[in-house]
C-alpha cells in the first residue's frame, strides 16, 4: 500500500501485521489513495462510531477502507431515503455487520422489492433488516431462502 496510507493507518491504531493482512485480503490497498482512506474513516466517524469501533469494523472488513464513494452514496440513498434509517440505526447495523457498505446496492434493491411484492411495508422491512443485518449482503436467491411467509 502507499506509504502515506500505511503511516496513517499505523498512527490510527493498526498494527503492521494487521496492515499486512489487509493487503492480503484486499488488493485495492495497493492502489488506494490517502484521501479515500481518510474519507472512509471520516464517514464512519460521522455515523457516530468511535475510534475503537472503527478499528474493529475495519479489522473485520478491510474492504471498507477502500470502498468507493459511489457505492457509499448508492447505499446511503437506500438506507436513508428508501428505508428511512437514521445515523443511530446505521451505526447499530454496521457494528453488527461490518459488510454493510460493501453490499451490492442492486441486490439490496432487489431484496427490498421482493419484500414489497410480498406486501411488506417499509416499517416491516426496516425491522427485518435491523433484526437480521446480514441480509443486506445476500443475493436475491439466497435472500428468498432467508425469509418465509405464512399465508
Amino acid at each position: 500500500m502507499p506509504e502515506e496510507v500505511y503511516n496513517y493507518l499505523t498512527e490510527y491504531g493498526f498494527s503492521n501485521e494487521e496492515l499486512d493482512n489487509f493487503q492480503e485480503e484486499n488488493e485495492k490497498m495497493f492502489f488506494t489513495s490517502i484521501d479515500v482512506v481518510k474519507n472512509n474513516i471520516s464517514f464512519l466517524e460521522g455515523l457516530g462510531l468511535n475510534k475503537e469501533d472503527i478499528i474493529n469494523v475495519l479489522r473485520i472488513n478491510p474492504f471498507m477502507i477502500t470502498v468507493g464513494n459511489n457505492r457509499i452514496t448508492a447505499l446511503n440513498k437506500i438506507y436513508y431515503e428508501v428505508l428511512g434509517f437514521n445515523n443511530w440505526d446505521i451505526k447499530s447495523l454496521i457494528l453488527k455487520n461490518a459488510d454493510l457498505y460493501v453490499a451490492s446496492p442492486i441486490e439490496l434493491e432487489k431484496n427490498i422489492n421482493y419484500l414489497k411484492d410480498k406486501k411488506c411495508n417499509i416499517d416491516m422491512i426496516k425491522k427485518f433488516i435491523m433484526n437480521n443485518p446480514k441480509v443486506v449482503n445476500a443475493y436475491l436467491d439466497e435472500f428468498k431462502k432467508m425469509v418465509s411467509f405464512k399465508y
